[in-house]
């Protein structure tokens, strides 16, 4: 096995040895392999990892380096142990292990960290607002996790008591882990070169490849989990979100009217003490709906900034009402006239698994095999029951 040099924490060049068991043990631990190797080997903070250091050594570029025109490796590289005609200043570990070995092994880690970093941040239009409205991530190497539930064991509009010595408090917040683990659905990419691609092959055109389809990907799971957490799911232990009838804010509804201002304002701010409503989910129509709502200010109907003696301005200090953001979905998740509102701060958990078959990656470092596969899945989980709100308009 390869024995690479790196500069730990203390500064020391220091030589590690890698191996394909690597994986295995990263596996049986929960963690990626640059995990493993930050743990086994921490370096100074700040500081390239020993990851990223035993990628250096062993001649692997993920992009081309534009300053000095020096390509990034290509495949033909990480499978032949002769040196790189491109290595420049990189120089691979010496020994009979050098080069190629090294290589192999640490590629595929590479290619999952340029996964797991288009899966977990994308500044697309069309994924970039779901950013913002995802309150957790966690990123695991295995399909099975266990999705913590939390419970307020006391109605919502209960206060807090005085509370004698040793006492339990009346109103209680635990935190427990679910009735059952879950596993998250795992897509898996198989990847094959050919012998005459391999020299044209680069990391940066494999991961282009590789990243777009885990991309794809990601926006079918976020609408196949949006309405999992919508209408619920006994599977997953998901709850429904509970909706209201608009008619509850204002009693022109729907008699007269599909949706009014009051309607709008009084929905709003139904839970303003537990809940900031600051993203809406709902079709097209269900937005165009709300933006025609009976009695919404205009520039021709607001006239609160006129003010006269005898009909002096006022304002409500405390009114707190938000400006949500519409994250549309198709009709066939949300429902027609269904609006669901939730506060980004509590209300989504995503959880993203990016791992390889300890297998594949064991025949692709020992056996020279140009056939990679890479399993990747990612799912969204409700974290909070009470950051979600619905309403149903014209009823």
């Amino acid at each position: 096995m390869p024995k690479i040099n790196f500069t730990d924490h203390s500064g020391k060049q220091v030589e590690a040895e890698v191996t394909v068991q690597d994986y295995k043990e990263a596996g049986k631990a929960n963690q990626s392999l640059s995990q493993l190797y930050a743990k086994k080997y921490p370096t100074v903070a700040g500081e390239p990892t020993a990851f990223e250091q035993f990628c250096a050594a062993s001649g692997i570029r993920v992009r081309a380096d534009k300053s000095t025109g020096i390509p990034a490796t290509s495949m033909q590289e990480i499978l032949d142990d002769a040196p790189s005609k491109y290595a420049g200043t990189i120089v691979r570990p010496d020994g009979s292990d050098r080069g190629g070995t090294a290589g192999r092994l640490l590629y595929p880690e590479v290619m999952l960290n340029l996964i797991n970093a288009n899966l977990t941040e994308s500044k697309e239009d069309y994924l970039a607002p779901w950013e913002s409205a995802i309150a957790m991530r966690t990123t695991v190497s295995s399909p099975r996790i266990d999705q913590p539930t939390i419970d307020v064991t006391a109605p919502e509009d209960s206060k807090a008591m005085p509370i004698g010595q040793l006492a339990e408090p009346a109103v209680m917040v635990n935190i427990t882990l679910a009735d059952r683990a879950y596993t998250i659905p795992t897509k898996s990419i198989g990847l094959q070169v050919s012998d005459q691609a391999l020299e044209s092959t680069t990391l940066d055109l494999v991961g282009i490849a590789l990243a777009s389809q885990a991309r794809g990907e990601r926006i079918r799971r976020i609408e196949e989990d949006m309405a999992n957490i919508i209408n619920g799911d006994v599977d997953f232990g998901i709850n429904a979100v509970p909706f209201v009838n608009a008619s509850t804010f204002d009693g022109t509804i729907p008699g007269t009217n599909k949706f009014t201002q009051r309607a709008w304002v009084k929905w709003l701010r139904a839970n303003y003490q537990t809940t900031t409503i600051s993203h809406l989910l709902c079709d097209i129509d269900a937005a165009l709906d709300i933006e025609a709502r009976v009695g919404r200010p205009t520039v021709f109907s607001d006239t609160s900034s006129q003010s006269n003696l005898l009909n002096p301005n006022y304002t409500v200090e405390n009114m707190g009402l938000p400006t949500p953001k519409i994250l549309l979905l198709p009709t066939s998740i949300i429902g027609a006239d269904q609006v669901v509102g939730f506060d980004s701060r509590s209300a989504l958990h995503e959880v993203t698994n990016v791992t390889a078959s300890y297998s594949a990656i064991e025949e692709f470092v020992l056996r020279r095999s140009v056939a990679m596969r890479f399993d990747f899945g990612i799912a969204l989980f409700k974290l909070y029951d009470e950051a979600f709100t619905g309403v149903t308009l014209g009823a």
